[in-house]
């Protein structure tokens, strides 16, 4: 509004005030407020409607926060904790009480994992049997556990994928594998006794027994190799990611996978997780890698199917459940597949595992130009080996080369052959004899086996210097400081010596991973091998490292208060020595002045002979507690003490430091830790009574 001050509201000295000069005024005035009350309402009006708005749009945002909350809590992905007591044992069933934070967000699916809080490596796998929110019972049975049983109660639960059983078949088809190598082994070494016997009788057939024994040792060499190589190839092909990981057979291997088209699917089945399908097609089902081809090897292929409809012709009498070798040429084109085991399987007879080997002469001599191979599985063929309108899935499928786990059977089975036909009334000397039970020993012993590789100049990683196979002794050197990570040629029980005939000092890494685990070394900390020094290892085969013979090195008493030795071991003993009050030296007092040395003892003691300054002692370790105990003598005192700055007492004793008690024998102790970033004592002060 303009303003109207000067024409119209100024009174001046010459103006009159009359009725119509005032009502005038008054007038103008009433036009102007009603002007601006109509503008109040309006914009009490437009803030009223934005604020409506503002609301509106709030209620919406978390309307659809609130929806994906509820949405969270029917994932079947959450963790949750249990301290119920329970014992793990196979096929156990029991209950467990969700921890009542937890219960909200909880709901668990088909399978999960109990998992020690305390200790990680006591774990089981478990199948849901019920849960019920409320109460926070949940109901599971244990499918497999490892670690301490228990009873335990600090479980924390998280989820597992539901190829869970897949994979617990794969472990019990890897154990079952090992379990047929150790057999093997064990067959074996029954063979070389039977050599080392029959090598005790007559000269006549000493060479015989000699090369069996040979054949023995190897076939036990080989049956270790092929133990860790059955273990070590089960890699499972499940079909978890769908479609993303196989192809069918006549696609290149680097082409991308395609399992699309009629018939084919990718379902979920309950305690087994995703499975490949096909549901009145033939097709045949191939990992979309594949391993090189080559000459002198065998190959395992392994299929786990089953039938969920049958072939409805009443003239079949079942599906074939194949596996096979799909082959390829160097330009990736399919020539074919050759088959490893066949059978007819049904629906009544549930999951069935098939299995074949086949060697590398076989697959050739059908197909001369093959340079790649991946298992095959041809899903749903007839008796008669046409496309079956049933049902077929297949849960796994995976390559294995067991080329060293049939060479040490058939190795296993010639040694004991060969020794079963030996003469066993004859004797003759073995070269390397082994004996079991107590052996006396009447002589020096000499360790012949010494070899002096040469010098190291960088680190080594499963190191296998020439003769390492036969050597009982190795004289290491180095050009500079360098790191042993690990040894090959550990077997059960053997020794080897090592000594650093050098300069420069050696170290041997405590459990390296730049070593195979077989054969590193488990000697609790990094050891430094210095000029001169040696160390005994000894290979423990059952958790396949190389230990210190000779770790149990005690820790003294001196040890722990330098606190700088990093190779002797500290037992109950050497800690209580350590502890113990040490009396002051003569080096250490001049006049009335004391300086302890700590390197001579942590908890020291003085009986007061005059007034007694306690000095800044020597030698501390940074976050050391030591302690001070001072004595007034029988007679002849009291004396007095004063403490060096390097003490902190505190508040308390700001002042006035502390005073020492007069009473003849009277005992004052002080307890202080040493700070080297403050260049203080924290320090606490104990009077006698």
């Amino acid at each position: 509004m303009p303003n109207r001050f000067e024409d119209l509201y100024r009174f001046r000295p010459d103006t009159e005030l009359t009725d119509e000069v005032l009502n005038l005024r008054f007038r103008d005035v009433d036009d102007r407020l009603s002007a601006a009350e109509v503008i109040r309402l309006t914009e009490d009006r437009a803030f009223s409607i934005v604020l409506d708005r503002v609301l509106s749009r709030s209620e919406a945002v978390i309307g659809t926060l609130r929806d994906r909350l509820l949405a969270i809590t029917q994932l079947q992905w959450l963790t949750a904790h249990s301290t119920t007591s329970r014992t793990l044992a196979l096929d156990a069933s029991f209950a467990l009480t969700i921890l009542a934070a937890d219960r909200d967000l909880f709901a668990p699916g088909p399978f999960a994992v109990l998992t020690r809080t305390a200790s990680p490596d006591d774990y089981a796998v478990v199948q849901t049997l019920a849960y019920d929110r409320v109460l926070g019972q949940w109901d599971v049975r244990v499918e497999a556990f490892e670690g301490d049983p228990g009873p335990h109660n600090d479980w924390l639960i998280s989820a597992i994928a539901g190829a869970t059983l897949a994979q617990l078949a794969l472990l019990d088809d890897g154990k079952v594998a090992r379990s047929d190598a150790v057999d093997a082994k064990v067959d074996a070494e029954t063979a070389r006794d039977l050599a080392q016997a029959a090598a005790t009788t007559a000269t006549t057939q000493a060479t015989a027994a000699t090369t069996a024994a040979g054949q023995a040792a190897t076939s036990l060499s080989d049956l270790q190799v092929a133990a860790e190589q059955a273990i070590g190839s089960l890699l499972p092909a499940t079909f978890d990611a769908g479609g993303e990981f196989f192809t069918v057979a006549a696609s290149p291997i680097t082409t991308p996978p395609n399992l699309a088209g009629p018939g084919i699917s990718f379902p979920t089945v309950t305690g087994v997780g995703k499975v490949a399908q096909a549901a009145a097609v033939a097709v045949a089902v191939v990992t979309q890698g594949a391993v090189p081809f080559a000459a002198g090897r065998t190959w395992r292929a392994t299929a786990v199917e089953r039938m969920t409809a049958d072939e409805t012709n009443s003239s079949e009498v079942g599906t074939h459940a194949m596996v096979g070798f799909a082959a390829y040429d160097a330009s990736e084109a399919y020539l074919g597949w050759v088959t490893a085991a066949d059978r007819l399987i049904q629906v009544s007879a549930g999951w069935q595992t098939v299995t074949g080997d086949v060697d590398a002469a076989a697959i050739a001599a059908t197909y001369p130009a093959v340079t790649w191979l991946r298992p095959i599985a041809p899903l749903n063929y007839d008796t008669d080996v046409n496309p079956s309108n049933g049902t077929q899935q297949c849960r796994l499928l995976r390559i294995e080369d067991v080329t060293s786990v049939v060479a040490a059977a058939a190795s296993a089975a010639a040694a004991a052959a060969s020794a079963a036909s030996l003469d066993t009334s004859l004797l003759a000397p073995k070269a390397n004899p082994s004996f079991t039970g107590a052996i006396g020993l009447g002589g020096q012993l000499a360790l012949t086996g010494v070899i002096s590789p040469a010098s190291l100049t960088a680190q080594q990683d499963d190191y296998n210097p020439s003769g390492l196979s036969t050597a009982a002794v190795a004289r290491l050197s180095s050009n500079a400081s360098r790191a042993i990570t690990g040894f090959q040629g550990g077997t059960a029980g053997r020794l080897m010596y090592l000594f650093n005939v050098g300069a420069n000092p050696i170290l041997l890494a405590n459990e390296n991973g730049a070593s195979t685990a077989a054969n590193r070394f488990s000697i609790g900390v990094d050891r430094t091998l210095a000029p001169g020094r040696s160390i005994a290892l000894i290979y423990d085969a059952t958790s396949s490292r190389w230990r210190d013979l000779l770790a149990l090195l005690k820790a003294s008493a001196s040890d722990h208060w330098l606190g700088t030795d990093d190779e002797h071991y500290a037992t109950a003993k050497s800690l209580s020595d350590a502890a113990a009050f040490v009396a002051a030296t003569g080096g250490e007092t001049s006049g009335g002045t004391i300086t302890f040395d700590w390197n001579l003892g942590i908890n020291r003691s003085r009986v007061l002979t005059a007034n007694t300054t306690f000095a800044a002692p020597l030698h501390p370790i940074d976050g050391q507690t030591y302690s001070i105990k001072s004595k007034q003598p029988a007679s002849g005192g009291p004396y007095t003490g004063a403490f060096d700055p390097v003490f902190d007492f505190g508040a308390a004793y700001a002042t006035t430091p502390p005073a020492l008690s007069t009473g003849a024998n009277k005992v004052d102790r002080m307890w202080a830790q040493w700070d080297a970033a403050e260049g203080k004592y924290a320090a606490t002060f104990f009077k006698a009574a």
